[in-house]
């Protein structure tokens, strides 16, 4: 796209169509320092169905988790050995994700 063909768009044109969960998914999936081949018909609905998988993650991590609040309210409350896993895992997948895109910004 460029300004001189007048075939660009604004960001906030993009957003009357989009959500600005999805552009940022778009700008995640191409690295920094490449051209980013920009397409409503690609790139896109590809940035719009990455979102919509994160957002299905979470609503069933939510209704996971509302489920074991009822659980949990009437036991024991203490961390068991899968809880501590589990937390470990996720600090683990947290670090590589901030270390991934430290990388790919050439700022780490």
């Amino acid at each position: 796209m460029s300004k001189s063909l007048k075939n660009f768009v604004t960001i906030k044109d993009i957003l009357k169509d989009y959500n600005s969960r999805s552009i940022r998914y778009l700008f995640l999936m191409h690295k920094w320092d490449k051209v980013m081949d920009y397409s409503l018909a690609t790139s896109m609905p590809s940035a719009v169905a990455k979102d919509r998988q994160f957002n299905e993650f979470l609503y069933n991590m939510k209704a996971r988790f509302r489920d074991d609040k009822i659980a949990i309210a009437t036991s024991h409350q203490a961390w068991n050995e899968e809880d501590f896993r589990v937390s470990a895992l996720l600090h683990d997948k947290k670090a590589k994700i901030h270390a991934a895109l430290a990388d790919n910004f050439n700022t780490g």
